[in-house]
């Protein structure tokens, strides 16, 4: 299988010599000694486009660092992303229908097999993060800040149960769910509004 669709892109270029043009190990796909590189292509309006659309934008705007700035325009931008985060606050339609998804899985736990409960729990864990978000007022991060941003946030329940629920024992994680959930859809009913 390839990593590319379309037409093939042409073979890295391994040649030291400087005849290529290309510094050694440079590709077409952005790979850079062997290491493929993410690349975006966005002007800077439909970036901040993005950003004023709410979500996780917000976060890359705030904690991001600019490393040529002249005319301090991403400075003031970043300033402005901070204020929306901020001042982000979750529809009440979302903050239902995140309720309904944890109640209803309250409810096949009840009933469920130790194994078929330890299956909802992993399947609905990210379900719950993204509820503690709403809970807080924020949008939900890209999966690789959520881990790190849900300890720092000011409402949830007390306690080191985010250890428990993400490498505790089976029956630790299921109690922890349980007991989380329960918290969190109790506070999803208490609509800042």
């Amino acid at each position: 299988m390839t990593p590319w669709r379309g037409a093939r892109p042409d073979p890295p270029r391994t040649s030291t010599s400087g005849s290529s043009g290309r510094s050694p190990g440079l590709s077409r796909l952005g790979g850079r000694f062997g290491i493929l590189i993410e690349r975006h292509g966005q002007t800077f309006e439909q970036a901040w486009a993005a950003v004023e659309s709410g979500g996780s934008e917000l976060y890359a705007w705030q904690e991001g660092r600019a490393l040529y700035d002249p005319q301090g325009e991403l400075a003031r931008r970043a300033a402005r992303a901070s204020v929306l985060l901020a001042s982000y606050r979750v529809s009440p339609r979302e903050r239902q229908a995140l309720r309904h998804w944890l109640l209803t899985t309250l409810g096949k736990l009840r009933g469920a097999a130790p194994d078929h409960a330890l299956l909802l729990v992993h399947t609905t864990t990210w379900k719950l993060a993204e509820a503690l978000c709403a809970v807080n007022g924020r949008p939900v991060p890209a999966s690789t800040l959520m881990w790190e941003l849900l300890p720092g946030l000011p409402h949830q329940l007390p306690g080191s149960w985010l250890e428990a629920l993400l490498s505790g024992e089976a029956g630790v994680r299921l109690s922890t769910f349980v007991g989380v959930a329960r918290w969190t859809v109790e506070a999803l009913g208490d609509d800042p509004g």
